[in-house]
């Protein structure tokens, strides 16, 4: 695919722009593309390297002696938003106050505590204050201990919350909840009396005494007692709590009895994943089947695995057609369940189950967009747009689309993929969400059917084959696979403790191809023998409805989470072709041509 067919193929909208430059390490001869020089289309065509030119040797990394250029993300300067502060409420708990300032963006707030004698203030630079009777808020002796609570407007954009106490400042700790920030309020302890000063402060001090005279003590009942301010907050990392692959319910990993490991969305962006076999590199024990240039995806987990063993499965559905190339510009992370699973999930293999979690609708505007340029024309694009539809949120949409094509560094072997995938969320009232979605994914290549070992690992009297040689036949060798997707995912919440999950999926696959079948390398060590298979058609439809109901209920002390579910699985598979007699490759000196293919082999056909 060309760059300008790229882009024309893609909505270029949005917030944030990277310009990423892929430069993986396949030969010795690739060359970095300075996309800041003027020449550039010059240089890249004085830096293609020949076709038939042989690679003897893929150099590590540590053998590159040249670094990549990044160019660095084009975004402006975040601007602060002030968040608005809709209501201020004083709760009494066991310990103490709670102090609430109403908002759904508790986690935002950038809040500056101090202490000042018997007064705790909290400056808060983002927000204002938006209540309906004024902009402040005041309410005197809420707690023994508590003289007055004050919330106001300092300035502009500042909130500053005072809460003042009688005999000291009080103990505070912030907390995030659905609500708000939650100002937890301790008032301070009395102070013990001090027997040197009992005879200087009479019980009753008359009513003409400066206060001046009894100021000096309470310092120093304020030092007897340290401040203790605890400030909670998230830390940006890898960890994934929580997985549904493991129980079908939203258990915490730590808690389930299953081995479990989780590829997130940081990874898969900071890795720049391309493929999802490149994704499951992070996962011990899984091995893929194929190459990163295969179209297909099928992997080994714990020894049980290969290809058609339906171990992919998409948002907990099975679907026998997900080997097919898994695009990852819709995913958000992958999860990987070791063991088997056949109770949760239907037929699968023993070793483990891969369950590829798609991107949802949010309810906050997001926009990315991304384009990348590599060594071999490599190009890609991706588009990610997401947020609200009306003002209260009730509709969500979100549309993510995916490019990438490249030439390899294998003789003839081009590789084009697409796909694009669009979704909407709606929300009838707090307990239903109905969130139907699609997608559509085209990879065109030819197959990959690797090299002989003698001549690659191990060794051969005529030499080392080069690992750019291709074995097939450039001419006729293709594959063509389609695969739309159209579903739904209904939830329902009765009350706290029950909920009704209902999902449907229904896929249509349609893949030709022509692609060659080594047979086996003669005495010679340089002669293949080889086998052409063409599938004129190749069709396949499969649907799956799958409902679940999740409760959480007690008997007497013992706690306990159900999760009862059915699933209706139907998949159909049609297939018609034909085998051709192709004449032998040198593999040290191809000669490739549309005659070298030969008589027909009977007719294959299949269906189920």
């Amino acid at each position: 695919m060309k760059l300008q067919l790229l882009i024309q193929s893609l909505l270029i909208t949005g917030s944030s722009f990277t310009l990423l430059l892929i430069n993986p390490a396949f030969s010795k001869e690739a060359q970095v593309l300075d996309v800041k020089t003027e020449n550039t289309q010059s240089d890249k065509k004085a830096n293609l390297q020949a076709v038939n030119t042989p690679i003897k040797k893929i150099p590590h990394l540590s053998e590159i002696d040249f670094v990549p250029k990044v160019i660095q993300k084009l975004v402006q300067s975040p601007v602060t938003e002030v968040i608005e502060v809709t209501g201020v409420q004083v709760n009494t708990t066991e310990k103490g106050l709670d102090v609430i300032l109403q908002t759904s963006k508790a986690e935002q707030l950038q809040v500056s505590g101090r202490n000042e004698g018997n007064d705790y203030i909290a400056d808060i630079p983002n927000a204002q204050l938006r209540l309906p009777d004024g902009n402040t808020f005041r309410q005197e002796k809420p707690l023994a201990g508590i003289a007055e609570v004050i919330v106001t407007n300092q300035d502009a954009n500042t909130i500053r919350v005072t809460v003042r106490g009688e005999t000291g400042a009080p103990t505070i700790e912030l907390f995030d909840s659905d609500n708000g920030l939650i100002f937890e309020v301790a008032a301070p302890a009395p102070s013990a009396p001090q027997p040197q000063q009992q005879p200087q402060t009479p019980a009753t001090p008359p009513p003409t005494q400066p206060e001046s005279q009894t100021q000096p003590e309470q310092p120093s009942a304020e030092t007897d007692e340290p401040i203790e301010l605890v400030v909670t907050g998230e830390q940006d990392g890898y960890s994934v709590p929580s997985a549904t692959t493991g129980t079908r319910t939203d258990t915490p990993i730590r808690d389930t009895p299953f081995s479990i490991q989780v590829v997130p969305q940081e990874v898969l962006e900071d890795q720049q994943v391309q493929r999802l076999n490149e994704a499951l590199r992070n996962i011990s024990g899984v091995t893929p089947g194929v190459s990163t240039r295969s179209p297909f995806d099928f992997y080994t987990i714990r020894g049980f695995g290969g290809f058609g063993t339906n171990n992919i499965i998409i948002d907990g559905l099975r679907d026998r057609y997900s080997s097919g190339g898994t695009s990852l510009g819709n995913v958000e992370q992958v999860e990987v369940l070791k063991g088997p699973a056949g109770a949760l999930f239907g037929q699968g293999t023993p070793g483990g189950t891969i369950n590829v979690t798609t991107k949802r609708p949010l309810s906050t505007p997001a926009y990315d967009v991304e384009l990348g340029l590599g060594n071999f024309n490599t190009y890609i694009g991706s588009i990610d747009l997401t947020g609200p539809l009306d003002e209260n949120k009730n509709i969500l949409y979100r549309f993510s689309a995916y490019g990438f094509s490249s030439e390899t560094f294998v003789d003839f072997f081009d590789i084009t993929r697409y796909s694009f995938a669009p979704a909407l969320s709606f929300r009838s009232g707090e307990n239903t969400n109905l969130t139907v979605e699609g997608s559509y994914s085209v990879v065109e290549q030819k197959n990959d059917r690797g090299l002989p070992a003698r001549g690659t690992v191990l060794s051969n009297p005529n030499g080392d084959i080069p690992l750019n040689r291709f074995l097939g036949e450039p001419s006729v060798d293709f594959v063509g696979q389609n695969i739309g997707r159209i579903g739904y995912q209904f939830e329902h919440n009765f009350n706290d403790n029950w909920q009704l999950r209902n999902s449907f999926r229904a896929t249509f696959y349609r893949q030709p191809q022509n692609t060659f079948l080594p047979l086996g390398l003669q005495e010679d060590g340089r002669t293949l023998e080889r086998l052409q298979n063409q599938l004129d058609e190749q069709d396949g439809t499969s649907y799956i409805l799958d409902t679940n109901v999740v409760g959480n209920f007690k008997t007497g002390s013992i706690a306990h989470k159900l999760l009862f579910g059915v699933d209706l699985y139907r998949d159909t598979y049609n297939s018609s072709g034909v085998d051709l007699e192709i004449t032998p490759i040198d593999i040290f000196n191809p000669v490739y041509g549309r005659d070298q293919v030969g008589a027909r082999i009977p007719d294959t056909a299949s269906s189920f």
